[in-house]
């Protein structure tokens, strides 16, 4: 079995406002950068849980893009099959923050990912194998994710990645294995404005969704898995909240490979809601989380598990 993460490798630079976030004008603020890609912080999460991850995606010959690859290949990530090209530049992302670490606005460019075509990685038809996980990120163009469904083998994941390109999803629903979104991706993504659990429900039996469908959301997650809708809430938040960049990736990774592995939705969510925690407590949109380290963090966490 291996890992093969389809997605964006980019820079990430978070500027962090150092006060109350003030509109229109001048505000102190702390900057950082890290190398981030919805794909790629995917792909490094399996690597800590896993370690035979391959990254498939378009690194540009600049001088972003040759430091981004290297960091891809010292984080343990493999890029036997990872593209370049002249033609674009790196891809980049822009996270303002307020001052309690919380995401007001992201800002990004993707155009060297939306570029890559089917036809760039048709040969990867008779690599992937039908017990390996396949993730893709929504940074690709519909035309390339309906391809790849299409015509590419293995446990299909998708992350929505924003309410902007979730709706590129849509058409590859009922061929993908398991979807994340957040709630307000979903509501997108349903284009319905549900309130509640039950209201959630009513509109998912009426929906075409994917096999297994994970909605997050600041308390936890609901889960819609053959007709049952499953709901998993903290009673307890996080208080330390440094940056909620790349949880979403954390959980991800972590409740994709539980799952494949034949784990109950229930430890999945638990460890997955534990790898958002620990990634939320760092400045960096990916931190090294092995399984005794998620283990130790979901003991933390007290969760009640409910059924609509």
């Amino acid at each position: 079995m291996k890992v093969y993460v389809i997605g964006a490798a980019n820079l990430d630079i978070f500027a962090q406002s150092a006060n109350e976030m003030i509109l229109h004008d001048s505000n102190i603020a702390h900057f950082k950068m890290s190398f981030g890609g919805v794909g790629r912080n995917i792909a490094e999460n399996f690597v800590y849980l896993f370690d035979d991850v391959e990254f498939v995606t378009r690194f540009s010959n600049d001088h972003f893009g040759m430091i981004l690859k290297n960091d891809c290949l010292k984080k343990g990530l493999k890029l036997n099959y990872a593209l370049e090209t002249n033609e674009e530049n790196s891809s980049m992302y822009i996270a303002i923050l307020d001052h309690d670490g919380d995401m007001l606005l992201g800002l990004n460019d993707m155009a060297i990912i939306e570029s890559l075509k089917y036809c760039d990685i048709a040969f990867l038809k008779d690599i992937i194998k039908d017990d390996d996980i396949l993730v893709l990120d929504a940074n690709l163009s519909p035309d390339t994710l309906n391809a790849i469904v299409s015509n590419f083998r293995g446990y299909k994941v998708a992350d929505a990645i924003s309410v902007s390109k979730v709706l590129r999803l849509k058409g590859i629903f009922e061929g993908l294995d398991l979807l994340k979104c957040n709630e307000i991706e979903a509501k997108e993504l349903l284009s319905y404005d549900f309130k509640d659990a039950k209201d959630l429900k009513y509109i998912l039996k009426r929906s075409k969704v994917p096999k297994e469908f994970v909605i997050t959301h600041r308390y936890g997650a609901y889960v819609y898995c053959d007709q049952r809708l499953l709901t998993f809430r903290q009673k307890q938040l996080e208080e330390k909240v440094v940056n909620a960049t790349g949880a979403g990736d954390a959980f991800i990774a972590t409740y994709a490979y539980m799952r494949h592995a034949g784990e109950a939705i229930v430890s999945s969510v638990h460890l997955a809601l534990a790898a958002s925690r620990l990634t939320i407590k760092s400045a960096q949109s990916v931190v090294y989380k092995d399984k005794k380290i998620l283990e130790a963090e979901a003991l933390k966490i007290d969760l009640t598990e409910g059924e609509i």
